[in-house]
C-alpha cells in the first residue's frame, strides 16, 4: 500500500543546496529592485516634512520578527514532514 524509499543524505543536501541557491538569487534581485527605486526616489525628494514615530519602528520590528518566527516554524514543520517521509520503516 505505502512505498518506503531509502534515504540517500547525498542527494537531500545537494537538494537543500539548490533551493538554498535559488532563494539567494531571488532574494539579490529583489533587494536591488529595492535599492534602485530607493535611489530614484532619493533623487526627486529634495525635503522631507515627516517623522517616524516610535509605535511605527515598534510595529516594523514586530513585523520583522514575526516573518522571521514564521519562516522558522514553517522551516522546523515540513523538516520534521520531509524527515519522517524518508525515515519510515517497515
Amino acid at each position: 500500500m505505502y512505498k518506503y524509499y531509502k534515504f540517500n543524505i547525498q542527494l537531500f543536501i545537494i537538494f537543500l543546496l539548490q533551493i538554498f541557491i535559488v532563494v539567494k538569487k531571488f532574494l539579490n534581485m529583489l533587494f536591488l529592485v529595492e535599492l534602485n527605486i530607493l535611489l530614484l526616489q532619493s533623487n526627486f525628494i529634495s525635503t522631507v516634512s515627516g517623522y517616524i514615530d516610535p509605535a511605527s519602528g515598534t510595529l516594523a520590528l514586530q513585523m520583522i520578527a514575526a516573518t522571521i518566527i514564521g519562516f522558522g516554524i514553517a522551516i522546523k514543520i515540513y523538516w520534521y514532514k520531509l524527515k519522517e517521509r524518508f525515515t519510515r520503516s517497515k
